[in-house]
């Protein structure tokens, strides 16, 4: 089927006024524009839209998804401070598209929302995150305890705490205390997914944690989940095998092995993952 397409709505070209104002017209074919993929189409209307009533946040969040959906972050951070100016409360909906923005650009919307007295999680969550994935222990502790001050049973909060223990045991120098702070991590984590968290970060963190405690079926189902949710994830896929091969899994550690290296031949560690397990590239 045909996708039929219109720069103007009939109900704008007659005389009769229209239902509803001409701006919400434009934005409401916005919408539609939407629905249907055609987002130049639709961020002209809104365009119009803001031209006739600039003061209507939900035309900045409208605008903001679909650059962002052209993967425009700074330019869609932009449509998203508008609408935080005109109306604070739109602070859900904001960080609902948060994950599209790239990280400088996420971080000041973080700020922005934490600066408003939002007290959701997410904003702290976000930043905490962010100051993980650079490395930044401290700073994510900074982050994630008024996180886990204001919601300490939230799914997305055990897993962040999971996922700081996790990192923090991995600089600890005593044997003893690293097992003991995986096996800190290894609660949250599972906490956090008896709460309903599923993510593919909850399921590879809890399989590395798993591999770090030598729990190798667990630690191998889970790798399969996050395996699913990103099948892209190479490094998944060796991490898989390896745990395979630690369950005396050989013919499907091989398989993936190979798997990686079909997908990147100059993979170093699947050649020698391979060569452990007394196979030949």
């Amino acid at each position: 089927m045909a996708t039929h397409l219109v720069d103007t709505p009939p109900w704008l070209k007659t005389g009769r006024p229209p239902g509803v104002s001409e701006a919400m017209h434009h934005y409401y074919l916005a919408e539609s524009y939407v629905a249907s993929v055609a987002n130049e189409r639709a961020l002209k209307e809104l365009e119009q839209a803001i031209r006739l009533d600039p003061k209507n946040p939900k035309f900045y969040l409208l605008q903001a998804k679909v650059l962002l959906d052209q993967d425009k972050s700074s330019e869609g951070a932009k449509a998203i401070f508008k609408a935080l100016e005109l109306d604070r409360d739109s602070a859900p909906q904001v960080l609902a598209m948060s994950d599209e923005l790239y990280l400088p650009d996420a971080k000041e919307v973080y700020g922005k929302v934490i600066g408003l007295g939002s007290k959701e999680v997410l904003p702290y969550l976000g930043l905490g995150n962010i100051a993980l994935h650079g490395g930044d222990l401290k700073e994510a502790e900074k982050w994630f305890t008024p996180a886990r001050e204001m919601q300490q049973d939230h799914p997305a909060v055990l897993l962040a705490w999971g996922r700081l223990t996790a990192a923090q045991a991995k600089e600890e120098k005593n044997p003893e205390q690293m097992k003991k702070m995986y096996e800190q991590a290894r609660q949250l984590l599972e906490l956090s997914m008896a709460k309903g968290e599923e993510s593919h970060h909850l399921y590879s963190e809890l399989a590395e944690v798993y591999s770090k405690l030598g729990i190798w079926d667990k630690a191998a189902a889970s790798y399969e989940q996050a395996l699913r949710m990103r099948r892209r994830r190479n490094d998944l896929r060796l991490a898989l095998g390896k745990a395979y091969a630690q369950l005396g899994r050989i013919r499907d550690a091989e398989l993936k092995f190979r798997q990686v290296l079909v997908l990147s031949p100059d993979e170093a560690d699947a050649a020698k993952a391979l060569e452990s397990i007394g196979k030949r590239f």
